[in-house]
């Protein structure tokens, strides 16, 4: 009887690896956020803006281009430091550019801000 009452009070204690998985599956579900919504903004930021079709089409490219030429380097940053402080370091870096992102009405700095959240 002392064994199920005592196994009954324990807390049950998530691994570490489960936790990693959680921080990665809620920053992959932001990314796929961020990724998505600028299309679904992109008429309203034209009127805003008065982008043309070329001006946006740059700011576009411009992240995926900057998605696929980080992905090499990206990888070896997170060997040099380890995964956690990796993806720590990432996360927060993220963050504060998606919040950069906010304050650049003009092309060239938009287009700058949306490469480097790649």
């Amino acid at each position: 009887m002392s064994t199920i009452a005592s196994s009954a009070g324990s807390r049950a204690v998530v691994p570490v690896r489960f936790r990693i998985l959680g921080v990665l599956l809620a920053l992959t579900f932001v990314n796929y956020l961020l990724r998505n919504n600028i299309s679904v903004a992109l008429p309203s930021i034209r009127k805003e803006f008065d982008y043309t079709s070329t001006e946006l089409g740059w700011i576009l490219g411009g992240f995926n281009l900057a998605y696929a030429l980080c992905q090499v380097p990206g990888g070896l940053f997170g060997t040099a430091l380890g995964p956690r402080r990796a993806l720590a370091l990432i996360a927060v870096a993220w963050g504060v550019l998606t919040w950069l992102t906010d304050s650049c009405p003009p092309c060239s700095r938009a287009r700058r801000r949306r490469c480097c959240l790649a």
